[in-house]
């Protein structure tokens, strides 16, 4: 029992009967859901052959070159690739891959890093993204989101409508998704803000209530998207203010931080800045909790 269980372990391992490696012929498909995931994400479902035939050629070189998860470089393309085929005999087949390429073995995998661009950024995948989720007819408002102190702008009415305009424009010419296996590209060209389309599920109540039974679709913002940038300095966006990713890494930004002195258990005493705490700190008497961006509390034992 115990060597039969071993041999069946190793033939699953070792994908003998060939299931891991399936790849449906494009007669058998019906439609696709799909998903690409790397720095940003597009997503969406099909029935265009055309379009089936291509995520088809895609998976196959998944199968084929089976990219697995290297050592962690920045510069790495990295992401996963998400495919549910509903096939025509009304069965379905799922699989998903999750792969990070360091710079070394980019060029053993430059077919599959083309393809998964040339998809990533393709005006069709993005409009099969949008044809359910960007309704202008259920648009409520826009918010944009500027910095960490978490302040906004928002948009309404004909304002909205004009930006979500604009970002169809920018599909439509193809400039989303350059960047998603593109981390340095990413970093350089993609502004450390967003957007934030909110849509009606309900009928307005007339209560003022807009984000009552509403649902949103988040879109992060590049250089590439000219129509959009028009749109937004015309709402009245400075879009010379606005900071890269890369910037936003590289400059020491002054962040709000509150500094906490507890009393003894359950009591909370008065706030005290971060010269006031240091000879705690120094003395190890307090503890410095925080992410990489530095502090967001200091308490006091």
């Amino acid at each position: 029992m115990a060597a039969a269980l071993i041999l069946v372990c190793v033939a699953l391992e070792l994908d003998l009967p060939g299931v891991e490696r399936r790849v449906p012929v494009a007669e058998e498909v019906q439609s696709l859901e799909f998903q690409l995931y790397g720095q940003d994400s597009v997503y969406g479902d099909s029935q265009d052959p055309e379009m089936i035939d291509r995520f088809l050629t895609l998976h196959q070189m998944l199968v084929e070159e089976r990219p697995t998860d290297s050592n962690w470089d920045e510069h790495a393309l990295y992401g996963s690739v998400h495919l549910d085929y509903t096939l025509k005999s009304g069965a379905h087949l799922r699989r998903n891959y999750s792969f990070t390429i360091s710079p070394s073995e980019i060029e053993a995998h430059a077919a599959l890093a083309e393809q998964l661009t040339e998809l990533a950024r393709d005006p069709e995948v993005w409009q099969a993204y949008m044809k359910e989720r960007f309704e202008p007819g259920r648009l409520v408002t826009v918010e944009m989101y500027l910095d960490r102190e978490g302040r906004t702008l928002t948009f309404e009415s004909d304002t909205a409508r004009e930006i979500l305009a604009a970002l169809k424009k920018d599909i439509e010419a193809g400039h989303a998704g350059a960047y998603i296996f593109d981390s340095e590209g990413w970093d350089a060209n993609t502004y450390s803000t967003n957007l934030s389309f909110y849509y009606r599920t309900q009928e307005d109540t007339g209560n003022g209530d807009y984000y009552k039974g509403s649902y949103s679709e988040e879109v992060q913002i590049s250089k590439d998207y000219t129509y959009l940038l028009a749109a937004l300095e015309k709402a009245g966006v400075d879009i010379d203010g606005l900071t890269t990713y890369q910037k936003y890494y590289d400059e020491d930004y002054d962040m709000p931080v509150y500094y906490q002195n507890p009393i003894s258990p359950g009591e909370t005493g008065e706030y005290r800045g971060p010269d006031e705490l240091a000879p705690e700190i120094a003395s190890g008497d307090a503890a410095i909790i925080g992410g990489a961006d530095g502090p967001t509390a200091v308490y006091v034992g």
